[in-house]
């Protein structure tokens, strides 16, 4: 599994759904959850699908514009920009799909 995507909040939950189409589309291995767990339950469920990276979005970030991506094994984040207002979430998917495929 290329990325495990966590939505925390209903709103965040809802992009996260669209962001994983648009990597699956991209040619990822993406997956999120779909049962409402917590941030922790979320991210022991991606290491146990061994997910190579975790894309957090939860509602805060979505007001600032931004999603968190970890990388599970180094277990280093970082920040990325991300347009609210583009529908297809097209450039956090190249970003991703960039990052990922390094």
């Amino acid at each position: 599994l290329d990325i495990f995507v966590v939505g925390l909040g209903e709103t965040a939950c809802d992009t996260a759904y669209g962001l994983v189409h648009q990597l699956r589309r991209s040619g990822l291995g993406a997956a999120m959850d779909i049962e409402g767990r917590s941030l922790k339950s979320q991210m022991k469920q991606a290491n146990k699908n061994g997910a190579d990276y975790v894309c957090i979005i939860g509602d805060d970030e979505l007001q600032k514009g931004l999603v968190v991506l970890r990388d599970m094994k180094s277990q280093e984040q970082e920040e990325l920009p991300m347009d609210t207002a583009e529908a297809d979430f097209h450039s956090l998917t190249e970003l991703l799909v960039n990052r990922i495929k390094q």
